[in-house]
């Protein structure tokens, strides 16, 4: 059951979901194989693949300018952790008259289920995608079980969940900053740091090092954990998810804890106030990082990038908590829920059964669907098919909805 005061959360949630995974069904690898012998595929190529280092770039050269904007491909793992905190702290508030063994024993199977699907996800070849989805349902699972342990404690309170998570963070920096920087080598690969031919060393941090980073975790994780979960799934899609980002993440997790801290707020103001201060603290202090030499880097999660995304999360909510406190308006964007959770259902069908899915659908709608968009079909053939088939998914929530078929989130 959904309690009126997460309504926000799980309308965001659906929406991050949907958004990306209508985008990312049959995009991936269409653009992948074609952009090269077809322009029009190339729009889709890039907003389908997420940045390889960097995220958003700042130069201050003549003033502020940003060189290269945010892509919400960069933010949507930042965004389902964030949400998952809130989610997380909801459903501990909802069942806080239980025993603490019976929140441990809960905590231990929902993690140990997401992942063991994590592991089962990469076993059997189906975890590339735009976003590695063994990465992500492994971080989840860690990261369920460490925010359900720490809930048992007191620490619900705004002011103790904000140093919470600015620990994390400010750990997570000096881990990387110190820890493995120290050990990491400061020589790159000269192609990526030079704009001309001739070939000048240019001053890195560690932050500019992804390989080093990246070898130096996982040479830990060799030592680290048992050869046979390794090769299951621990490891090859964490190259773009480094490891060492889920310390970022935990601090992701409580600020989520602190977004539906600030929804339970006894007037609608309030709330606003809250969250708009939240926003405009996170993004400033995201921009002043940047200025002072910290890039974004997602496949780091650096403090510039976590803060970023953080307060685009606290935006989201003061829109979704404008929308959603009128009654009726309430009642119109409920299945927004519904909506992600088709998206997700899609998407899972989509990666498990694939080619095989998209065959069946082309082979009986291409004859019909190709006449209408002519030479262009090609570009809009993987979002006509996943629409279709999206449309049957939220047909049929609908129609539970209506019958009031339900089940708990």
């Amino acid at each position: 059951m959904v309690g009126k005061d997460s309504y926000p959360v799980y309308m965001i949630l659906g929406l991050v979901v949907a958004v990306y995974c209508s985008h990312a069904f049959g995009m991936r690898p269409l653009s992948q194989d074609y952009h090269l012998v077809k322009p029009e595929l190339v729009p889709w190529h890039h907003q389908t693949t997420p940045s390889a280092w960097y995220g958003f770039t700042l130069e201050f050269t003549d003033g502020l300018s940003i060189s290269k904007w945010p892509s919400c491909w960069d933010f949507f793992i930042e965004m389902i952790v964030f949400l998952s905190g809130a989610v997380l702290l909801g459903r501990f508030q909802s069942k806080s008259g239980g025993r603490n063994i019976t929140a441990i024993v809960s905590a231990l199977g929902v993690s140990g289920v997401l992942v063991a699907l994590g592991v089962i996800v990469e076993s059997i070849g189906i975890s590339q995608s735009v976003i590695p989805l063994n990465a992500l349902l492994i971080m989840l699972g860690l990261l369920h079980l460490v925010g359900s342990i720490c809930l048992l404690m007191p620490i619900q309170r705004i002011r103790v969940l904000t140093g919470i998570s600015v620990i994390c963070v400010v750990s997570h920096w000096v881990l990387v900053q110190f820890v493995i920087g120290g050990d990491v080598s400061s020589e790159t690969s000269i192609a990526d740091q030079t704009q001309s031919v001739e070939s000048e060393t240019i001053p890195q941090t560690v932050w500019d090092n992804n390989s080093g980073v990246t070898s130096k975790v996982s040479e830990f994780l060799k030592k680290a954990m048992p050869m046979s979960i390794r090769n299951s799934g621990l490891s090859s899609d964490f190259q773009n998810y480094n490891p060492i980002n889920i310390v970022a993440y935990l601090g992701l997790l409580f600020a989520g804890m602190i977004g539906l801290q600030v929804l339970k707020g006894s007037r609608l103001t309030q709330t606003l106030l809250g969250f708009v201060g939240l926003t405009l603290f996170c993004i400033c202090v995201s921009l002043a990082l940047a200025y002072a030499g910290i890039p974004a880097v997602p496949g780091l999660a650096s403090p510039t990038h976590t803060l970023m995304a953080a307060g685009f999360a606290f935006g989201l909510l003061a829109i979704a908590t404008v929308l959603m406190h009128p009654v009726k308006l309430r009642l119109f964007f409920t299945p927004c829920v519904a909506l992600g959770l088709c998206s997700a259902l899609v998407y899972v069908l989509e990666r498990v059964l694939g080619a095989a899915m998209r065959t069946e659908a082309a082979k009986h709608l291409e004859p019909i669907l190709k006449p209408m968009f002519g030479e262009h079909w090609l570009k809009w053939e993987p979002i006509v098919f996943y629409n279709l088939i999206f449309c049957c998914f939220v047909s049929l929530a609908m129609y539970c909805y209506k019958r009031r078929i339900g089940f708990s989130l």
